[in-house]
């Protein structure tokens, strides 16, 4: 199995694909046997095999482009949820799969801080300070209230 890596230089450090990463994660995942090629934007698909068969990246892709170049390319693995950019230059014979989900632990955690920080009046708190008021804020629990 052939896998190509295209990162995205210009991207968030943690989204970058290294190739510690992707061993740990195909070992736990029981991935047959692979060899890995690694690329950077703008010139990522250039450097892949022949034979790729996978990309999986951090960046956007033009996946019609990509095809060309790599006849036998099957899937596209993005570690972003949104994958509407792909959208216009996907072929019809390339699965494209997504992150979709893999933050909801965070996106709920940050949801339940929005949740009582607006209970608490935190914003009220920040503009008072800036202000240099010091009034006291009088609020009850988030028990028995509707948040959303």
């Amino acid at each position: 199995l052939r896998i190509h890596v295209v990162n995205d230089p210009g991207g968030h450090p943690d989204l970058y694909i290294r190739p510690d990463t992707l061993a740990t994660g195909l070992e736990r995942g029981g991935a047959p046997a692979y060899e890995a090629t690694f690329g950077v934007l703008p010139a990522a698909i250039e450097t892949a095999h022949d034979e790729t068969r996978v990309i999986f990246t951090s960046a956007k892709v033009h996946i019609g482009n990509a095809a060309e170049r790599l006849p036998r390319l099957q899937w596209v693995q993005t570690v972003s949820a949104g994958v509407e950019a792909f959208l216009p230059t996907l072929p019809t014979n390339i699965t494209l799969t997504n992150a979709s989900g893999v933050h909801s632990e965070k996106g709920a955690e940050f949801i339940l801080t929005a949740a009582l920080m607006l209970n608490y009046r935190i914003p009220a708190f920040v503009e008072d300070r800036q202000a240099r008021r010091w009034q006291p804020e009088f609020v009850t629990p988030l028990r028995d209230k509707t948040v959303t």
